[in-house]
């Protein structure tokens, strides 16, 4: 069995997804950035996004039947005021994934701005593996909000 293949089991998965957020959090907290707050609903679109790409075999920011990430949000019902997504493809036999991700994240640009965005306070991960053993990886960023429903002003 693979890497990945050690994270089918649902446990394994949730403890790699917290790596994941803790790597992060540890670098903002290298750059004087205040820590992200784990956030269950954020973490189970991410997990949908993830298990999504796999099934489908696609990888986009924009899932096909659900859209981008602002209304698969909104229909879910969770409450954002600013938001963002990182994903990354990993293949079969990285040794260690979660540091494979957030050091290919932190190396893009655009993914760096979002992993450093002080405006984000709450945030997600989360993994699906495919049968070829790949890991489909989404961290769902947003920051806080006081409205009563979804989204913007």
């Amino acid at each position: 069995m693979g890497v990945a293949g050690a994270f089918r089991q649902s446990g394994e998965r949730q403890s790699l997804e917290l790596q994941v957020w803790e790597a992060i959090n540890w670098e903002r907290h290298q750059k004087g950035v205040l820590e992200l707050d784990w956030d269950d609903a954020l973490a189970a679109e991410a997990r949908r996004h993830s298990a999504r790409m796999a099934r489908a075999g696609f990888f986009s920011h924009c899932d096909p039947e659900r859209g981008s990430l602002v209304p698969r949000l909104d229909a879910d019902a969770i409450h954002w005021r600013d938001c963002a997504e990182n994903i990354i493809l990993l293949p079969p036999g990285d040794q260690d994934p979660a540091e494979v991700a957030v050091k290919a994240w932190l190396s893009s640009t655009g993914h760096r701005k979002n992993l450093l965005n002080p405006a984000y306070t709450r945030s997600g991960v989360g993994i699906a593996i495919s049968d070829d053993d790949r890991l489909w990886m989404t961290q769902d960023f947003a920051n806080r909000s006081d409205f009563s429903v979804s989204g913007r002003r």
